[in-house]
């Protein structure tokens, strides 16, 4: 495994280790790859996501069902 060093304000880095012990976690370097992993994780979900609800609008164009000026994004959707 290789080591990646950051640099964190003290406050942050003693908070990290608050809540590595709240969590039963053996030490804050375990707690720090495990919030990375879901990170990376959530960010590959919400690609998937992202591209499912592309694929499906350009099906609806194909199908006429609306056009291409009809088309948003998830976020116009939800104003």
């Amino acid at each position: 495994m290789d080591t990646l060093a950051v640099k964190v304000p003290e406050g942050q880095k003693r908070k990290l280790g608050e809540i590595a012990e709240e969590e039963g976690y053996p030490n804050t370097s375990e707690f720090v790859r495990e919030m990375i992993r879901e990170e990376i994780n959530k960010r590959k979900v919400l690609r998937q996501e992202f591209v499912e609800e592309i694929e499906e609008r350009v099906e609806q164009v194909e199908n006429g069902e609306i056009s291409l000026e009809d088309m948003k994004t998830n976020e116009e959707l939800k104003s």
